[in-house]
């Protein structure tokens, strides 16, 4: 699934939540413009319609959105060894300054995303100045792995890199999982068979997935691996570079 239908999903999640897309674009850092159309969009793509929208109210469809969990998305900050190895491990979200980071640019609205981070139990949204941008996910993960940038990458996109010893995972305590990965079908108790097969599979195979979610141990002990005993965090200068 393509990161702007992460978001679009999201984005719906926080509006029933909050009961207006208004509030759900202010929460996420979005026009209340830009998160309408994210929603439009789900419903476009998903062939129904999800909301029932009015200047006052906004109620879910009965189309709109039995969900269920299948595994948290985690937010991990990354960076290949061959960029530490140039510029340094930054030991705290304000070292980041210091380094050439990568920032997802929303594919709808262009605006500059910002990195979410867990600060003291909670999760910030930090604005990062980038030395790289781009609306491509894919493009983004191999700007990483060529140790160009650091980057907060998705554990479904990062975690056979991480394993493999190409990416390594920074500042621990700050990475996010607020968001998940859910299978979304309408009414339960009119499911055909073949959607309800599809979501049995789906549930066997990616609840609580250990191929996808990293564990706090695994994650640790990778960036043990990666890390010299003594490294030191580097001041480093920054030229920008946007795609």
């Amino acid at each position: 699934m393509a990161i702007n239908e992460l978001r679009a999903i999201a984005t719906f999640a926080k509006a029933v939540e909050l009961g207006s897309i208004r509030r759900a674009a202010q929460a996420q850092g979005v026009s209340p413009q830009a998160a309408s159309q994210a929603i439009a969009q789900l419903e476009q793509h998903l062939g129904v319609r999800l909301l029932h929208r009015t200047t006052r109210s906004l109620a879910l469809t009965e189309e709109g959105v039995v969900g269920r969990l299948l595994f948290p998305i985690q937010l991990i900050v990354c960076a290949a060894p061959e960029y530490l190895a140039r510029h340094g491990v930054p030991r705290s979200i304000d070292e980041l300054g210091a380094h050439r980071c990568s920032v997802f640019r929303h594919p709808v609205t262009g605006q500059l995303t910002t990195w979410y981070l867990q600060v003291d139990g909670e999760v910030e949204r930090r604005p990062m100045s980038p030395a790289f941008t781009t609306n491509d996910t894919e493009l983004e993960l191999q700007a990483v792995l060529s140790g160009q940038v650091i980057g907060q990458l998705a554990n479904f996109a990062a975690a056979a890199h991480l394993r493999s010893g190409r990416l390594v995972p920074l500042l621990l305590p700050h990475i996010s999982s607020h968001m998940g990965l859910h299978v979304y079908y309408g009414n339960r108790t009119a499911l055909p068979k073949r959607v309800r097969a599809f979501v049995d599979l789906a549930v066997q195979r990616l609840l609580d997935s250990d191929e996808q979610v990293l564990g706090a141990k695994e994650l640790a002990a990778m960036a043990a691996a990666a890390s010299p005993p003594h490294s030191a965090s580097v001041r480093i200068s920054r030229s920008t570079s946007c795609v």
